[in-house]
C-alpha cells in the first residue's frame, strides 16, 4: 500500500493527483499547496506547507513513499534542494532551468532516489531510447519528433499556448543542442532546414530541431546521431520567423490570443531508433479528453506510472537519474506503457 506527497497543485499537480489517487493500491494522498485547489480528489487531504523552506518540505513529505514535484520550474530547484537529504524518493517533473543533476551527490550520501525530467518529452520519449538502446545493446541513431498540436489550427499563428508562453518562444531561441554524425551541433532551430514529417492518421506538418535531448546527449555519448524534432502544422514556422521573439511582451501576447482552452489539442509522438539494421519505433497520439490537454494528461500520467513504480521500489538506486536510467531495469518500461495504456494514453510499438 501506498502514501504520495503532490507538491503543486497546478493542472499538472492536480492530474497527476486524480491519476494515484484513484489508484486500489494507495492508502494515501497530500496535495502540497499554498491555497486548497477547487478539484480535490477523493480521500486526498490538503496541506498548505512552505516546500521552499526545510521545514515546511520536511512536512509536506513525512508520511510519503513517493513524492512528485510539480512546481514551477523557478521554483522547484529550491524545494529539490531540500528534499534530496529526506530519503523520500521523488519524480519530478517541473523541468528546471537548472541543471538537477548538480544535487547526485548529495542524494548518494543520503540516499534519496530522484528522477528528472518525467514527462512526455523529455521523460516517455528518453524511456523509449532507454528501452531501445537496452533491447539493441547499443544504438547507432535515434531521433524524436513530438508536437502538441490544436485539433482545428487557427491562422496565421497555425499553433496555442499549451505551457509556459515564455518557455513555448524559448523553444525557437535556445540553442538545438544535438548530434548527428558523431559531432555535437546546436544551431538556432529557425535556422536550421525543417524537415517534412506525415503521420497517416493525423498528415503534414513541418518539423524543426529543438532542445529537448538534455540528459540523452550525455546518457549516451556513443551513439552517432541523436535528434528532437518538433512538429507544426504547415505555415507556423513562417510566422515565427515573422516575429520579434526578443519581444518581452511576445509571451502573453500568444497566451492571449491563442490559449490553450480555446484550442483543444492532440500530441503525437514517434521514436525511432536503429542499430545496424535492426528498428525499433513507437507512436503515441492522444487527444485533449474534454478537461486536460493532451499535453497535460500525456505529461502527468507518465509521471503519475512512474511515481507507483518507484513508490514500489521498482527502482530505488540513491542519487539523481535521467528518465533512460529506469530502462535498465528489464520490463519496467513495459509496464509503464501498460500503465499508461490502462489510463487511455496508448503507445503503440510499431513493428
Amino acid at each position: 500500500m501506498t502514501r504520495y506527497a503532490i507538491l503543486g497543485a497546478g493542472q499538472q499537480g492536480r492530474a497527476v493527483a486524480h491519476n494515484l489517487a484513484a489508484r486500489a493500491d494507495t492508502t494515501g494522498l497530500v496535495l502540497v499547496d499554498k491555497r486548497e485547489p477547487p478539484d480535490m480528489p477523493a480521500g486526498a487531504t490538503w496541506l498548505d506547507a512552505d516546500v521552499l523552506s526545510a521545514d515546511g518540505a520536511a512536512r509536506a513529505v513525512a508520511h510519503a513513499d513517493c513524492v512528485v514535484l510539480a512546481l514551477p520550474g523557478d521554483l522547484a530547484m529550491g524545494a529539490l534542494g531540500h528534499l534530496v537529504s529526506l530519503g523520500v524518493p521523488v519524480v519530478d517533473i517541473s523541468f528546471t532551468p537548472e541543471t538537477p543533476y548538480i544535487l547526485d551527490s548529495v542524494a548518494k550520501q543520503s540516499g534519496t532516489c530522484i528522477i528528472a525530467d518525467v514527462g512526455v518529452a523529455p521523460g516517455l520519449s528518453h524511456l523509449l531510447v532507454g528501452e531501445a538502446h537496452r533491447r539493441l545493446e547499443g544504438l547507432d541513431a535515434a531521433r524524436i519528433w513530438v508536437g502538441g498540436i490544436p485539433l482545428e489550427p487557427r491562422a496565421p499563428f497555425h499553433h496555442a499556448v499549451y505551457f509556459h508562453p515564455a518557455d513555448l518562444v524559448a523553444e525557437y531561441v535556445r540553442p538545438a543542442r544535438a548530434r548527428r554524425d558523431g559531432k555535437a551541433i546546436h544551431p538556432a532551430p529557425l535556422d536550421e532546414p525543417t524537415r517534412p514529417f506525415h503521420d497517416d492518421e493525423k498528415g503534414d506538418f513541418e518539423a524543426f530541431l529543438s532542445d529537448g535531448l538534455r540528459s540523452l546527449l550525455s546518457s549516451y555519448p556513443d551513439v552517432h546521431t541523436l535528434e528532437e524534432w518538433t512538429l507544426r502544422r504547415p505555415g507556423h514556422l513562417d510566422y515565427m520567423r515573422g516575429l520579434d521573439l526578443a519581444d518581452a511582451a511576445l509571451p502573453a501576447q500568444l497566451a492571449h490570443d491563442y490559449p490553450a482552452a480555446d484550442n483543444p489539442d492532440f500530441l503525437l509522438m514517434r521514436v525511432d531508433a536503429h542499430k545496424g539494421d535492426h528498428m525499433l519505433s513507437w507512436r503515441l497520439l492522444d487527444t485533449h479528453d474534454g478537461a486536460l490537454t493532451a499535453m497535460s494528461r500525456t505529461t502527468a500520467f507518465t509521471a503519475a506510472a512512474v511515481a507507483h513504480e518507484i513508490a514500489r521500489g521498482t527502482f530505488s538506486r540513491p542519487g539523481v537519474h535521467p528518465p533512460e536510467r529506469l530502462a535498465e531495469v528489464g520490463g519496467l518500461v513495459v509496464r509503464i506503457i501498460a500503465d499508461l495504456a490502462a489510463h487511455g494514453v496508448k503507445v503503440e510499438e510499431i513493428v
